[in-house]
């Protein structure tokens, strides 16, 4: 978890620090090098949405990892993960 989701106890879902850090750090490389997704956008993707690359699904996944922290513990995320 320190790895993949450092601030996961201090977000609702969706890491809008991360998402910041991530979009610098592939301005300055000038391509994609670094990820923003949360333990529960990527639990959202892999129990629900799959694989594809698309804007689309990426708002549907923040949309959706918004929705279950609202309804799950913190804990109950990751034991399902």
């Amino acid at each position: 978890m320190a790895i993949e989701d450092r601030r996961f106890y201090k977000h609702h879902g969706v890491d809008f620090t991360g998402i910041a850090r991530a979009l610098i750090d592939d301005i300055r490389a000038g391509h994609v090098v670094s990820g923003a997704s949360t333990i529960t956008e990527q639990y959202v993707k892999n129990a629900y949405l799959g694989d594809d690359v698309t804007i689309t699904r990426k708002l549907r996944e923040a949309v959706l990892a918004w929705e279950l922290e609202d309804r799950w513990s913190k804990d109950k995320i990751l034991t399902s993960t």
